[in-house]
């Protein structure tokens, strides 16, 4: 279906977001960190991103900046479990921005994905 990056510090997390997202068909890519996320979202060129905002080395917020730059058609999900933890100049991205508190139940994260990789959104 669609190449989605995982990029999430907490192992147990990545590995409950790889499990959902391939039982939906989804090839998934893992990186514990942004710097290896961003690496890996330039090699993979995913159709959707689903990011940690607080995380070692780059920030998931510092990630989504750059991506916006480099991938600017790429769809992001944000997650944190503090809503305060969105920046204000990622808060303001257009429709292909979500933000999600943690913890994510899986119903809500298949509806996201599913949200964010409809034609047009």
């Amino acid at each position: 279906m669609a190449i989605i990056v995982v990029i999430e510090d907490e192992p147990v997390l990545r590995l409950t977001f790889r499990h959902i997202l391939e039982a939906e068909g989804h090839e998934v890519w893992e990186a514990d960190n942004g710097r290896t996320g961003l690496a890996l979202c330039r090699s993979k060129r995913p159709d959707l991103v689903i990011t940690d905002l607080i995380m070692p080395e780059l920030t998931g917020a510092e990630a989504v900046t750059i991506l916006d730059r480099e991938l600017p058609n790429t769809p992001v999900i944000a997650m944190s479990g503090m809503e305060s933890d969105v920046p204000e100049e990622i808060a303001e991205r257009t429709a292909r921005f979500r933000f999600v508190l943690k913890p994510v139940k899986p119903q809500t994260l298949r509806t996201l994905v599913g949200t964010m990789l409809a034609p047009g959104a």
